[in-house]
């Protein structure tokens, strides 16, 4: 069964506020790897490890009414904000600004197809 977002806005309602907030979370979680995929595909190369472990989608606020997930850089890898931004010595390089540009739209589609998912498997319990 497929439905919209009104149908999911109401059955998130039914759901308790610990479960509602879960499923919010995943959803924003969902979304935010969208997005990171895809700065982690734009990083530069030189050593990889800003693609392979510096880009992360974490669950920043898990709360009633909201999930949010903020996509950025692990303190360890730190220096991708420099290769985004550009310093006196070195050109800017985006990689994160342009990946949220390309993937907006598709990451609030994986948003919404996760709380399908996630209200779907409360519901049936």
């Amino acid at each position: 069964m497929i439905f919209g977002m009104d149908t999911i806005e109401r059955r998130l309602n039914g759901l308790s506020e610990k479960l509602r907030a879960n499923a919010l979370a995943e959803g924003a979680q969902a979304g935010g790897e969208v997005i990171a995929r895809s700065a982690r595909a734009r990083a530069p190369r030189l050593s990889g490890r800003l693609a392979e472990k510096g880009v992360i989608a974490e669950i920043v606020e898990r709360a009633g009414t909201k999930g949010v997930a903020g996509v950025g850089l692990t303190k360890a890898e730190f220096y991708g904000l420099i290769v985004e931004k550009g310093s006196k010595f070195a050109r800017a390089k985006p990689f994160l600004r342009p990946a949220f540009d390309e993937q907006k739209d598709a990451a609030v589609r994986e948003v919404e197809r996760k709380l399908r998912e996630v209200v779907m498997r409360e519901v049936r319990r």
